[in-house]
């Protein structure tokens, strides 16, 4: 698979985050900075004081402005967390280190590798947000820094109570995140340093949650290693409906991750069809085909009443012949499957060449005693086809069950078809007649293989 280019920036999510929210609609949600799973972020922040001589402040009142600035300074805050591209650690390794190959944030925010990654072309997703975002209040948005010591600056926790006093603990806290905005939102850890992180702050009081439209800058969906296999459609459609998106996954093997592309899933495979256009085009052709295939079943099954009924009194009393035999169980099925040829048995609604539209008929089944040792069948069977055509079947036939396999053994067929018949039980007559005449010879046969056979009951 080709791998993307370095322009990209990623966020890894959960399946479910993906497949129902940021894919189908196209919006990513901006996050709280206070639910980030860095403790300098989720954890509270404490307010330092300074009081010039003269000036009256109560010492509790200090924790009373910390809390309006830990709501200021922290919980105001939304946030959106990508991930850049690093280079890869040598040439056999050569997905770890990109900004959809982290293990660990696959671990951490992608549901144990179970979620997805999607990447988005860099320059239209910072496009995106500063036009979106501009008039949600004060944002920034920068690469993440990662020191030894993150703790929020002195500065920017420290107020002078004068100041405070004069403009209002909020404007003081607004004017110090003005400047140490980068110390405040974009500086973490070391032990976060392998997360590559570059974030979108946006500061604000509404409570509502911030989504921002970035349907035009996905580029990549990488789904996890463990990814359900049952989510991969949801995936293959919502990219299809976003432009210049590839779909990929990343499996891992001999320890090593790799980007693969997307197997193909059950709506990309299987048998190739005649048919063309989309979908629902070809739906409505064959939900058209059933109805008509069964308007013409129900003309064709009047017009073949008259000569089946024919076939079946013959086939009658083929049956009171068939039950006067020694050891064996007759059994009547309302299917003349058997008498018919595999290549003129009725197609599916719809299918070319198919020119039979109804089928009806029966069979006799004798099973020699004990069971599963021989069998014989008669069986009739009527078809009405296009046109006014009439084709009608008999056959006897006899099976041997072997140990090495099946024996069938076809011992007479009769078979007549006629266009446009006048009286289409008259050509049954003749059919009907040959199959009662063959069937004592067939009996013949057949007697003489079940009795010779090793398993076979002796009368």
């Amino acid at each position: 698979m080709h791998l993307p280019g370095y322009g990209l920036l990623y966020h890894y999510t959960s399946a479910t985050a993906a497949v129902e929210s940021i894919l189908p609609t196209g919006q990513l949600r901006l996050g709280l900075f206070e639910f980030t799973n860095d403790p300098r972020e989720s954890k509270r922040w404490y307010l330092s004081a300074s009081v010039a001589e003269g000036v009256d402040f109560e010492p509790e009142a200090l924790e009373s402005m910390s809390e309006t600035a830990d709501r200021l300074l922290r919980r105001s805050v939304k946030l959106a967390c990508f991930t850049e591209d690093a280079l890869p650690r040598n040439e056999l390794d050569y997905v770890s280190g990109r900004g959809f190959g982290h293990s660990r944030l696959w671990s951490h925010y992608a549901g144990n590798h179970s979620g997805v990654c999607i990447g988005f072309d860099r320059a239209a997703l910072l496009a995106a947000l500063t036009d979106q975002l501009e008039a949600c209040g004060p944002n920034f948005h920068a690469p993440v820094d990662y020191v030894e010591d993150p703790s929020p600056p002195y500065a920017a926790t420290h107020v002078d109570v004068e100041k405070a006093d004069e403009f209002g603990v909020d404007a003081v806290i607004a004017a110090s995140v003005e400047r140490h905005w980068r110390e405040l939102f974009f500086t973490k850890d070391l032990d976060w340093a392998s997360e590559h992180e570059y974030r979108w702050v946006v500061l604000t009081e509404d409570p509502a949650p911030i989504f921002v439209d970035v349907s035009k800058c996905v580029r990549l969906v990488v789904a996890g290693d463990s990814f359900p296999a049952t989510r991969l459609p949801s995936v293959r459609h919502a990219a299809r409906s976003m432009a210049n998106v590839e779909i990929a996954t990343l499996k891992y093997m001999n320890g090593r991750p790799h980007l693969l592309p997307l197997p193909a899933g059950p709506a990309d495979s299987g048998r190739p069809y005649r048919r063309s256009g989309d979908r629902t085009v070809r739906t409505q052709a064959l939900v058209a085909a059933e109805r008509e295939a069964m308007s013409a079943r129900a003309d064709g099954e009047h017009y073949a009443a008259p000569a089946l009924a024919v076939l079946l009194d013959g086939l009658n009393r083929c049956v009171k012949r068939l039950e006067t035999l020694d050891a064996v169980v007759v059994n009547l099925h309302e299917t003349g499957y058997a008498a018919v040829p595999l290549k003129e048995r009725q197609r599916a609604a719809g299918v070319a060449r198919g020119d039979v539209v109804y089928s009806g008929g029966r069979m006799c089944v004798v099973e020699n005693q004990p069971q599963y040792s021989f069998t014989f069948v008669a069986s009739v069977a009527a078809q009405a086809l296009t046109e006014k055509r009439l084709r009608l079947h008999a056959v006897i036939e006899m099976e041997g069950w072997l140990e090495s396999g099946n024996e069938q053994q076809e011992l007479w067929r009769g078979r007549s078809e006629v266009t446009a018949p006048q009286d289409p039980a008259k050509h049954a007559v003749e059919l009907s007649t040959e199959l009662e005449q063959r069937l004592d010879e067939a009996l013949s046969v057949y007697d003489l293989a079940r009795r010779a056979a090793p398993t076979a009951t002796t009368p």
